[in-house]
C-alpha cells in the first residue's frame, strides 16, 4: 500500500508539471493541498471508529471496522465539487456570488431548422451595481475603510478623499462617511497582434473603485471591481447609457440615502461619483467628446482654439468650459439638422459628439470629472516624446552612436530591475515611438542621464553629450516626472508643478520647433486635477492596466471566443466570490490586504548575529536566544527589497539621508531591515540623482519597513565616478 500510494502520488506530480505545464508553485501548492485533504479524511475516519466504539461499549471487531472504511471509501472528498458549475453552486451557497446581467441591444430573426428563432446579435455583460457594492461592504476591512476614514491635513493631499471636490460636496459636509466612487473604462486586445483576428475580438472592460478604501489596499487588483463587459465594436454603436444604467440609479439613490443590505443587516449609506480616468479615447468616448484632434476645441477642460494651445502655459490663461455652457453646446449639437451646408456642425467646433451617459448622474460635470491620466498623457505621451527628441539631438551632434548608447543604456539597465529597457533603433526615434511599456520607458528616462555622457578632455570631467539647454529641458521634465509620482502632494508642490511645467514646455518648444503634441497642453491642467482629485498616483492607470492582465491570461486559458464578454464577466466574478470566500471561511486573511511576502526563510538566532547590538537596541522585548527569520528578498506594499538595496532612512533639513540593505528580518511577524549608513554628498544635476559615499568605520541601524520615510523603488547606481541614488517620487525643491 505504501508503494503504491507513493507512485500515485508520483504520477499527480509528474502529470502536473510535465503533462500540464504547471509551475513549481502550482505543484507546491498541490502537495500541501492533498496533504490538508488527507489529514481531514483520516479525522473522519477517527470520528467514525469513536462514535461506533462507542456505540458498541468500547469494542470494535474485523467487520465492524471493515464496514466503517469501506462506507468512507464509496465517498469521494470532491463530491458535488468536480464541475466549475458544482463550485459556483458551492460559492453561491457559503458566501453568494454577483453574476452579470445580459444587455441587449439588437436582436435579429433566423432561420433553424423549420423553426424561427430570435438570437441576441448586439449585447453587454454587466454586473448590478447595487449587489456588487453590498457584497464589497461585506468586507471587515472594507467596511473599517469606511467608517474610519483617514485623518485629512488642510492642504495636504494624498487620497481622492483630500481633494476639494469631494471634501467641499454638500453630501460629504453633512455624512463625512459618504462613499466615492471612481470608473475606470479601456479596450482589450486578447488575441496576439500579429494575429490576422487582432482588432476584430476586441473588448471593453469597465470597472469601478471605492475610493474610500485606504490607498495602501486600493492599490491591489483585487480592489478593482468590473461593472461590465463589451464589445469595443459593440460599445462604439451603442454608447454607455445602457450599460451604466444600473450605477447610475444606484449612485443617485445614495445621493439621497440607500440602505444596503450588509451581512443580514440594513445600513444606510450616502455616496456620490468622483471621477472617471482612462486614456484620452476612452474619456472622451464616456464623456461625449470626439476622439479625434481635428475639432475646433478638442480639450475636454478648456475652450481654447487648437491653433492656440501652445501659445502659453498657464492653467489660469484658458477659458474653462463648465457644466452650464456644456449643457448649452449638447444641446446646440442635437437640434443642429444641417439645413445649410455651408454651416458648420457644432459638433466639430466644441470637439462634442453626444451627451454623454454620466450626465444622467446628478451634479456631474463631464468638464471636470474626466481627469487627465499621468501614465498615458506624461509616462506614454509628452516624456516618451522628449527621450526621443534628446537623443535625436545627441546623433547629430555626433558625439555619440546609437549602438554606444544602447550598450550603455543595457549596463545601466542592471541597477533598474526586471524593467529594463528594451533595445533603441533609428526608426524609433525617427517616428517618435518607443517600443516600450510605461514601466520600462520609466526606467530609461532615469537611465539617460548615465548613458549620455562623454568624458570632456579640457575639463578632465564628464559631460552630458548634448547641449546645456536641451539637457537642462530634461532635467526639468524629470523633476516633474517626481513631482507627479509623489504619494503626498501639498499646495505649494501644486505651485512647483505648475511653473516646472511653464518653464519645461517653453523650453522644449524653444528647442524643438514643430514636436507639440496635444498632451503637452492636457499636463497644464494637471495642476488642477490634483486639487480636485489628490495626487495623480492615485488616479492613474496603473492598476487597471494590471487588471487587464488577468482577462488577457484567461483568454489564453480558456480560448473561448464564442462569447468571450460573458466568459470573461462570468470567470471574473465567480473568481472574486471565491476569493471572498477563502477570506470569510478559510485561513487566506483578509480579502484585501497589504501583507508582505518574502522568499526562502532562514532561521538564525540572535547571539550569533554580528548585529546583535544594533538589534536589541531597536527591539527591548528581544533576548539573545529568540530567533528570527532572515531572507535574501522581501516585497513591502508592492515594492521589492534585497540586499545591498537603497532606501531612505530620514530627511535632515529636506534632504534624504540614506542606508543600504544589509540584513532583511523578520520577528514576532514584524519585518526589519539593517542597513548601513550612508553620507549623502550632494545632489549631481547632470545624473538628477544623490551622490552618496560610505561612512567609515561602518555604521549600522535597525530599521521596522513599516517605518521607511520614502517607500519608492530607489535606483542605487554604482559607476566609475561613484556612488549614485536616484529617488523618483521625491520633492527636490520643498524648503
Amino acid at each position: 500500500m505504501e508503494e503504491k500510494g507513493k507512485f500515485l502520488s508520483a504520477e499527480l506530480l509528474i502529470t502536473l508539471t510535465d503533462k500540464l505545464n504547471a509551475t513549481q508553485k502550482v505543484s507546491n501548492y498541490v502537495v500541501n493541498a492533498v496533504d490538508k485533504i488527507f489529514q481531514a479524511v483520516l479525522e473522519v475516519i477517527q470520528k467514525r471508529l469513536t462514535e461506533k466504539c462507542a456505540e458498541n461499549d468500547g469494542v470494535l471487531d474485523f467487520h465492524e471496522i471493515n464496514a466503517v472504511i469501506e462506507g468512507i471509501k464509496e465517498c469521494s472528498v470532491f463530491a458535488g465539487l468536480k464541475g466549475p458549475d458544482d463550485i459556483l453552486k458551492y460559492i453561491k451557497e457559503e458566501h453568494g456570488v454577483v453574476l452579470p446581467e445580459k444587455v441587449v441591444f439588437l436582436t435579429k430573426k433566423v432561420v433553424k431548422g423549420d423553426n424561427i428563432k430570435e438570437i441576441d446579435v448586439d449585447f453587454a455583460y454587466v454586473v448590478p451595481f447595487k449587489p456588487a457594492l453590498e457584497e464589497v461592504l461585506s468586507c471587515p476591512e472594507v467596511m473599517l475603510c469606511v467608517k474610519k476614514p483617514l485623518p485629512v491635513k488642510e492642504g495636504v493631499f494624498s487620497s481622492p478623499l483630500d481633494g476639494y471636490f469631494y471634501r467641499n460636496h454638500p453630501i460629504v459636509k453633512e455624512h463625512p462617511e459618504a462613499l466615492g466612487f471612481g470608473l475606470y473604462h479601456d479596450g482589450v486586445e486578447p488575441t496576439d497582434s500579429a494575429s490576422s483576428k487582432s482588432g476584430v475580438h476586441g473588448v471593453t472592460l469597465i470597472y469601478w473603485s471605492l475610493l474610500n478604501i485606504y490607498p495602501h489596499l486600493r492599490s491591489s487588483v483585487k480592489a478593482v471591481f468590473l461593472l461590465g463587459a463589451v464589445r469595443s465594436s459593440v460599445l462604439k454603436k451603442y454608447g454607455f447609457a445602457k450599460i451604466l444604467e444600473s450605477f447610475i440609479e444606484t449612485v443617485n439613490k445614495l445621493m439621497n440615502g440607500l440602505y444596503l443590505n450588509i451581512n443580514g443587516k440594513l445600513l444606510l449609506f450616502y455616496g456620490l461619483f468622483v471621477f472617471c480616468c482612462g486614456d484620452n479615447p476612452a474619456s472622451a468616448l464616456i464623456g461625449g467628446f470626439k476622439q479625434s484632434h481635428f475639432a475646433d476645441f478638442h480639450c475636454r477642460q478648456c475652450l481654447v482654439y487648437c491653433k492656440d494651445m501652445y501659445l502659453h502655459f498657464e492653467d489660469d490663461l484658458f477659458p474653462k468650459r463648465n457644466k452650464d455652457s456644456h449643457l448649452a453646446q449638447v444641446q446646440e449639437i442635437e437640434a443642429y439638422e444641417n439645413p445649410d451646408s455651408s454651416m458648420q456642425n457644432p459638433s466639430v467646433k466644441y470637439g462634442i459628439n453626444e451627451r454623454s451617459a454620466l450626465m444622467s448622474i446628478e451634479g456631474c460635470d463631464v468638464t471636470k470629472c474626466l481627469v487627465q491620466d499621468f501614465m498615458h498623457d506624461t509616462i506614454m505621451g509628452t516624456l516618451k516624446v522628449e527621450i526621443c527628441c534628446l537623443l535625436s539631438h545627441v546623433l547629430e551632434k555626433k558625439n555619440m552612436k546609437l549602438d554606444v548608447i544602447n550598450k550603455r543604456i543595457a549596463n545601466f539597465g542592471n541597477f533598474f530591475g526586471v524593467n529594463k529597457p528594451t533595445e533603441i533603433s533609428s526608426a524609433h526615434i525617427e517616428k517618435r515611438n518607443l517600443r516600450q511599456t510605461a514601466a520600462e520607458t520609466l526606467s530609461l528616462a532615469y537611465i539617460l542621464p548615465y548613458a549620455l555622457r562623454i568624458w570632456n578632455v579640457i575639463t578632465s570631467q564628464r559631460e552630458p553629450a548634448c547641449d546645456e539647454a536641451n539637457f537642462n529641458c530634461y532635467i526639468l521634465k524629470l523633476q516633474l516626472v517626481d513631482l507627479m509620482m509623489s504619494k503626498v502632494l501639498n499646495i505649494q508642490d501644486v505651485d512647483t508643478i505648475r511653473s516646472i511645467i511653464k518653464n519645461h514646455h517653453t523650453a522644449f518648444q524653444a528647442l524643438y520647433p514643430g514636436e507639440e503634441t496635444p498632451k503637452l497642453h492636457y499636463e497644464v491642467h494637471m495642476g488642477t486635477h490634483i486639487l480636485l482629485y489628490g495626487p495623480p498616483s492615485q488616479f492613474w492607470c496603473f492598476r487597471y492596466e494590471a487588471k487587464h492582465a488577468y482577462f488577457k491570461r484567461l483568454f489564453r486559458i480558456k480560448r473561448n471566443l464564442k462569447n468571450l464578454v460573458k466568459t470573461f464577466s462570468y470567470s471574473h466574478q465567480r473568481k472574486q466570490a471565491g476569493l471572498m470566500l477563502l477570506s470569510v471561511k478559510g485561513n487566506h486573511g483578509p480579502f484585501l490586504t497589504s501583507e508582505n511576502s518574502y522568499g526562502a526563510p532562514k532561521q538564525t538566532i540572535v547571539l550569533k548575529s554580528q548585529f546583535k547590538d544594533e538589534i536589541c537596541s531597536e527591539i527591548p522585548d528581544i533576548s539573545l536566544t529568540d530567533s528570527t527569520h532572515q531572507f535574501e528578498v522581501c516585497q513591502v506594499n508592492g515594492i521589492k527589497y534585497s540586499k545591498k538595496s537603497a532606501v531612505v532612512t530620514a530627511f535632515h533639513n529636506y534632504i534624504p539621508v540614506f542606508g543600504e540593505v544589509e540584513r532583511i528580518f523578520l520577528f514576532q511577524n514584524v519585518l526589519y531591515f539593517i542597513v548601513r549608513k550612508l553620507d549623502t554628498n550632494a545632489y549631481e544635476k547632470t545624473l538628477h540623482a544623490f551622490r552618496v559615499s560610505y561612512t567609515e568605520p561602518k555604521g549600522f541601524e535597525v530599521i521596522r519597513a513599516s517605518s521607511l520615510v520614502h517607500p519608492h523603488k530607489l535606483n542605487f547606481v554604482k559607476t566609475v565616478g561613484g556612488y549614485f541614488i536616484g529617488v523618483p517620487g521625491l520633492n527636490y525643491f520643498r524648503k
